[in-house]
């Protein structure tokens, strides 16, 4: 498991929100 991949986890599920 990467460091980036990790932060990319909370910063995918936000953008995903704020798309719907």
């Amino acid at each position: 498991m990467s460091t980036v991949q990790v932060h990319l986890s909370p910063t995918r599920e936000l953008s995903r929100n704020k798309a719907i």
